[in-house]
């Protein structure tokens, strides 16, 4: 099972004859990428020891025996039916402000509106824009057990001095490599996230260090074990930083956390 996106269009014959944009032209330089895991109950697509995908036949159309061992009778009108059970924390997602702030009339320490702040409620515009791609796959495994290898400001730098600055709005992607190498079927999956985060075995995947980015750029940072899962599509900024066009960037299927451009002086998350 993969994840989606689907957007749909209604338009009236009149408009369509009109305005029917040319999908052909506008899709013929295009490269759609798909950043996305593949869910399923093999692969490690659950967040450290939280419950696994779960997925069963409850009815089909003579009886049969499903993946739990139990046997399924067809019912009156037979067909192939399946259930699922999902965590939140299942595949590619996003954890909005919600998922860490508690709410203003909580009286817990830290609360405040965005703990108001639902999937529902976020801007969908502020989860879009041009993206650029910073490599630090020499950092994977290159710490200790249960650590992430740390991203540093240092990182970023060096990735402008070749590019230019990252301006306002872009989306910042740090190329780990980590899901290509360790995204794999159980048991071997278990090192993805069990191991380095519940175990604390072997090394987590490269992540932003917390307070040097936080001081020196004004955002924040997480890993093993408080980590925002590699992949994760964070913060958007509502300044639409604008500039010549750069040269395309190669995108593999997971990344450690997105990071947004605000200012041309800072980043944040």
């Amino acid at each position: 099972m993969r994840a989606m996106l689907l957007v749909l269009l209604v338009v009236t014959p009149k408009a369509q004859a009109q305005t029917a944009p040319d999908w052909a032209s506008l899709l013929a330089k295009t490269r759609i990428v798909d950043l996305t895991v593949t869910v399923s109950e093999t692969l490690p697509s659950n967040w450290a020891d939280n419950p696994r995908f779960q997925r069963w036949t409850f009815n089909w159309f003579v009886p049969i025996r499903n993946a739990y061992g139990q046997v399924i009778a067809p019912s009156e009108g037979p067909y192939y039916g399946q259930r699922y059970i999902i965590d939140e924390h299942t595949g590619t997602q996003v954890d909005f402000p919600a998922h860490f702030i508690p709410p203003p009339d909580s009286g817990l320490p830290y609360a405040g509106e965005q703990g108001r702040v639902t999937g529902d409620k976020y801007p969908v515009e502020r989860l879009m824009g041009p993206a650029v791609v910073i490599d630090v796959t020499a950092l994977l495994d290159k710490a200790p057990p249960g650590q992430s290898p740390r991203i540093t400001v240092t990182h970023i730098q060096e990735w402008e001095k070749t590019h230019g600055p990252i301006r306002a709005g872009e989306v910042v992607l740090f190329r780990s490599g980590y899901t290509d190498k360790y995204y794999k079927p159980f048991p071997e999956g278990r090192r993805l996230t069990f191991d380095p985060v519940v175990v604390r075995s072997a090394p987590a995947w490269p992540a932003r260090s917390g307070s040097q980015i936080r001081n020196e750029l004004g955002g924040d940072a997480r890993a093993p074990g408080s980590t925002a899962r590699a992949g994760r599509l964070l913060y958007r900024s509502p300044n639409q930083g604008g500039g010549p066009k750069r040269q395309p960037y190669t995108r593999r299927r997971l990344c450690t956390p997105i990071v947004r451009a605000h200012s041309t002086e800072k980043l944040r998350i």
